[in-house]
């Protein structure tokens, strides 16, 4: 990714990697849907000291 040309796009390459992006709308349904089954509360917060990247793995689950 460093060594990417400025005039080549960045997309491609992160969809390769990571896959494609869920939609917002995909992701509050899966954070909603979880929710729901676990019986926690609809408000999600997390300190501003703690990335949110593994917290998100945590919720959703590994990438298909």
């Amino acid at each position: 990714m460093a060594t990417l040309p400025l005039n080549q796009a960045a997309v491609p390459l992160l969809n390769q990697l990571l896959g494609p992006a869920k939609t917002t709308q995909e992701v509050f349904e899966t954070l909603d849907r979880q929710s729901r089954e676990q019986n926690k509360s609809v408000i999600w917060l997390l300190p501003l000291s703690q990335p949110i990247a593994p917290h998100l793995d945590e919720l959703l689950g590994p990438l298909k």
